[in-house]
C-alpha cells in the first residue's frame, strides 16, 4: 500500500499528492492528529491538494458507476439472448 500522501499534502506539493492517490494510498486514511489529507490541506491552506483529492475521488466514483453499469448492460443482454 502506498504511503498516504500527508507530507506532501504539508508542503502543498498537488504533484506527489496526486501520484500516490493513483497508485492507491488512502483518502479516508487518517494521520496521529485524526486528520485526513482533506483535513489537513485545509488547515495548511492548501486548496490545490483539496482540488486533486475531489478530482481523483470524482474519477474513482465514475470508474465504478461505469464497471456496474458495463456489468449491468451485460446481464441485460444475456437476459434477452435467453429469450430467444
Amino acid at each position: 500500500m502506498p504511503a498516504v500522501p500527508f507530507t506532501a499534502t504539508v508542503k502543498g506539493n498537488v504533484e506527489d499528492v496526486t501520484r500516490l492517490l493513483a497508485e492507491g494510498a488512502e483518502v479516508d486514511a487518517v494521520n496521529g492528529a485524526g486528520q485526513t489529507v482533506t483535513q489537513l490541506a485545509e488547515e495548511r491552506e492548501r486548496p490545490a491538494v483539496i482540488k486533486a483529492v475531489v478530482a481523483h475521488i470524482s474519477d474513482s466514483l465514475f470508474t465504478a458507476v461505469m464497471d456496474v453499469w458495463a456489468s449491468f448492460t451485460a446481464y441485460e443482454k444475456a437476459e434477452e439472448e435467453e429469450e430467444e
